[in-house]
């Protein structure tokens, strides 16, 4: 490769060959003494600032050479930190799925699941071994040895972690010295939960030294530094080697407190964090993950040559300056001088060369392409892995081919497919001076995919970096797969149940009618042992239908479909309501029933109706496996000021402690399969799924022989007005004043409470009319009415829900350019995903948080009002 590179002397030597040396006069001698002292002293001035500027972009010009090699190299190590991290996260986040497809039957500490961590650890060569740890930190299995020896890690700072419930996705912690092994290891864990119950942590052992001796292959010069950061200054690794200091926090170090402090990336000045004197360090953060790169240089070396420089600009001035005061021969001295100059030009020319040639090394050491365009769009800088990723003749790496050369030869060969040449060229060409920061994502006629990350430059040129994605985007499209094939597995399951559950409801319907006919029939008495034979036909059909709504309910849970209103609940009236219902099941038991009111009038956030039957079950449960005579009592506490709990505690006959582990699984009794209690063994499950989809705590106490404590806690409601009840926090409204004509709002939804909340929201902004409409169908018919200049839709509208209303807004030429917000209770991803994809401008959940709702009403008022503009 070769690069056309300007020389910066050719300027300075064309001007000083325009000066003139001056003629004196020979009539008076005095007259030319004083000429030619002031015409030195001009010459001396001159020299002088052309010394200090000379010198001062000299200076410039190292430090900008830094700041690019630090830059590029961060570039570099940043992209193989955020992969290799990446491919460690989907191995953790792929394993349970292979575990729950095929070693659910088989045992955990087995040698099946050996052999398939084992094959694990073959495959990703980041990782030096996965280890499968349960809830209780003992090491069950791992991929690394032979034999797993089971080991008590729950003093590990992962684990302490795990408990403390801080660990609720893919984190990374501190490395940690393996003194058995004699190296450092980066734990990265994951927690899981299989179908079968059994959960706890995926650890991967990740050692140092995978990033390490990566920097160590992109290091150019033994003044360079290469360090990977947590974002609270944690140390994780660095090349050249100090091992002594890995783990160590350096937030302190004034140079670690700028790489820390959040910013996307950055150059900086200043003293070494390990390595002494001052440094030019650019440091890059890792996208989605706390850690930060950080590549710095020894700013003395890389000034040596300029310190040499400016020693001699110094003699070369002083000499100047010397022979300037004889008279006699400063013509013939300032030539010589000038002479010098050049020669000394040139050489600074030679070294720029060199430090071009640097350059291009370290360009050439990347994995991606690179290149680099001029505003005429004429190819200047560039690297071989440009010309392989794009598979260019050879004749294409030279200084000065042009971009529409470049797209002719791709468009020829099929690239861009079926298209015609001249027309498809034109068409790129025109659209680049319109390009911002851009990434696309490029399919070939081979099958690789290339990513090309676009930034345009000051003065109009282009710089474009190509890497290629082929392997990433078949691993992501087998995550989807295995995905998609688990949902669809889930939603024939959910389907199913929901299905039978459906058509068995229709002859039990008859079953328990009949039978009611003939408890009921004064005109024929049924006989002693018919009336028992029909009561044991409603009991078992009334047990039959609870079993019925308990598996409907758990399938529409786990199918997604289950719709919550999360609102202000008064806990007094919840508690008075479950005594009322509890009341008569304890009297036929011979129960003593204590309800305990809380001492003040407190509210939760969560679903009324769903919060009854949470509290009704435990209550139930209570009853049925309670002892004759015994006590049950239901109280409330305040634990930490914002959350609640309910506690149902009976005197019953407690739970094995073999057996508690067991307590949350559907259709499970516990061994009280064939006492005489009846049940279904799923209430508890479904009891637990509803807690959690409430963003509630679920939990129990039990002594077997004595009875048990089942509790459940909820958020505690902020001090606001009850036609309030989805407002999320009490703060206070800041209107827009964008703008000032008036602008209207149209919100559709069915629940009163919800209408009401909306209209005190937009009552306090000015210039804002709200619309409302209950019902999908009204909405629809006052959108195309009104074309407001931005809709709210509820998802969950009786009739036709919102999805649809959306599809109905976009086929109509009056609304489809207004932008419509989504307001829902759902919070799972693929709801959201279903209604982005159905074309909601943005997807908002209950309970309101007032600050982010005029936000979002703001922002897209903001957008439709610059679109109506342009």
């Amino acid at each position: 490769m070769t690069t056309d590179i300007q020389q910066p002397g050719e300027g300075v030597a064309a001007v000083a060959t325009k000066v003139e040396a001056p003629t004196r006069t020979p009539s008076y001698y005095g007259r030319a003494k004083v000429l030619a002292v002031a015409f030195s002293l001009v010459i001396l001035g001159v020299l002088g600032a052309m010394v200090w500027l000379s010198l001062e972009r000299s200076y410039r010009m190292v430090l900008s050479e830094g700041e690019r090699i630090t830059s590029s190299l961060a570039v570099a190590v940043e992209t193989f930190v955020s992969r290799s991290i990446f491919s460690v996260d989907a191995l953790l986040l792929g394993l349970p799925n292979t575990l729950n497809q095929g070693y659910l039957d088989v045992p955990m500490d087995g040698p099946e699941v050996k052999r398939a961590l084992r094959q694990i650890n073959e495959q990703a060569f980041q990782v030096r071994d996965v280890q499968l740890i349960d809830s209780n930190g003992f090491l069950i299995n791992d991929g690394g040895s032979r034999r797993t020896r089971r080991v008590n890690l729950s003093g590990t700072a992962w684990f302490r972690s795990y408990q403390a419930g801080e660990v609720n996705g893919f984190t990374i912690f501190p490395p940690s010295y393996n003194n058995l092994l004699g190296v450092w290891s980066i734990a990265m864990v994951r927690p899981f939960e299989l179908a079968n119950g059994f959960r706890g942590l995926l650890v991967a052992d990740v050692p140092s030294s995978t990033f390490s001796d990566f920097f160590n292959s992109v290091i150019t010069s033994d003044s360079t530094r290469i360090s990977l950061f947590s974002q609270n200054g944690l140390l994780i690794a660095t090349e050249p080697p100090a091992e002594e200091r890995l783990g160590n926090s350096f937030a302190e170090h004034p140079q670690v407190q700028d790489v820390i402090s959040g910013k996307r990336s950055g150059v900086i000045y200043g003293p070494g964090f390990i390595d002494e004197g001052q440094r030019i360090a650019t440091y890059r953060q890792i996208p989605a993950r706390p850690l930060v790169v950080s590549v710095s240089l020894d700013q003395s070396r890389m000034l040596d040559s300029w310190y040499r420089d400016r020693e001699n600009a110094f003699y070369l001035f002083g000499g100047i300056a010397a022979v300037i005061g004889l008279l006699t021969i400063v013509l013939v001295r300032l030539l010589d001088r000038q002479q010098q100059v050049l020669e000394d030009l040139v050489l600074s020319e030679a070294r720029s060369a060199e430090s071009a040639q640097l350059l291009q090394t370290t360009l050439d050491s990347m994995s991606e392409g690179l290149s680099v365009f001029s505003s005429s769009m004429e190819l200047v800088a560039w690297n071989r892995q440009f010309i392989d990723l794009l598979q260019l003749p050879e004749d294409f790496n030279r200084s000065g081919v042009h971009l529409r050369d470049i797209l002719a030869e791709q468009a020829n060969r099929g690239d861009f497919g079926t298209v015609d040449v001249e027309n498809e060229v034109n068409s790129r060409l025109q659209r680049m001076p319109t390009t911002r920061w851009s990434t696309i994502d490029r399919s070939g006629s081979d099958g690789r995919v290339l990513q090309l990350r676009r930034r345009p430059m000051p003065d109009g040129g282009y710089v474009t970096v190509y890497s290629d994605i082929t392997q990433d985007r078949l691993r992501e499209q087998q995550l989807i797969r295995a995905q998609e094939t688990a949902e669809r597995a889930n939603r024939a399951k959910s389907e199913f149940l929901s299905s039978m559950s459906h058509e068995l409801r229709t002859p039990l319907n008859a079953v328990l009618g009949y039978a009611q006919l003939l408890s009921n029939n004064p005109d024929e008495p049924l006989s002693t042992d018919q009336v028992e034979a029909v009561d044991a036909i409603l009991q078992a059909g009334d047990h039959l239908l609870k079993l019925i709504s308990d598996v409907l309910d758990l399938a529409r849970i786990e199918s997604g479909t289950f719709a919550l209103s999360i609102e202000r609940v008064p806990v007094g009236g919840v508690l008075a309501h479950i005594q009322q219902s509890v009341a008569p099941l304890s009297r036929r038991r011979n129960l003593t029933l204590s309800v305990t009111q809380p001492e003040a009038d407190f509210h939760v956030l969560c679903d009324m109706t769903r919060l009854n039957q949470v509290l009704l079950n435990l209550a139930s449960n209570a009853v049925k496996y309670n002892r004759e005579g015994g006590t049950i009592r239901i109280y409330t506490t305040l634990l930490d000021g914002q959350t609640l709990r309910f506690s149902v505690e009976d005197t019953g006959y407690g739970i094995a402690l073999e057996k508690q582990r067991e307590v949350f699984q559907a259709f499970n009794r516990l061994g009280q399969e064939n006492s005489a209690i009846e049940g279904t063994g799923i209430g508890l499950s479904i009891t637990r799924r509803l807690v959690e989809l409430m963003n509630g705590r679920i939990g129990f106490e039990s002594t077997e022989g004595e009875g048990s404590t089942f509790w459940v806690e909820f958020t505690v409601a902020s001090g606001i007005d009850d036609a309030n009840p989805l407002l999320m926090e009490d703060v206070p409204v800041v209107a827009p004043t964008q703008h000032s004509a008036e602008r209207s709002l149209l919100y559709v939804e069915d629940n009163p409470s919800n209408l009401r909340l909306m209209q005190k929201i937009i009552g306090r902004v000015p210039n804002l009319r709200l619309y409302t409409a209950v019902d999908a169908p009204s909405g629809l018919e006052l959108a195309e009415k009104l074309t407001p200049d931005l809709i709210i839709l509820d998802i969950h509208l009786p009739g036709m829900d919102g999805i649809e209303a959306m599809e109905r807004l976009r086929d109509m030429p009056a609304t489809s350019a207004i932008p419509v917000l989504a307001l829902s209770a759902s919070a799972m991803p693929r709801d959201i995903e279903k209604a982005m994809q159905a074309g909601f401008r943005k997807y908002l959940t209950k309970p309101i948080n007032v600050a982010e709702l005029l936000s979002s009403i703001e922002e897209h008022l903001s957008e439709d009002l610059a679109e109506t503009l342009h």
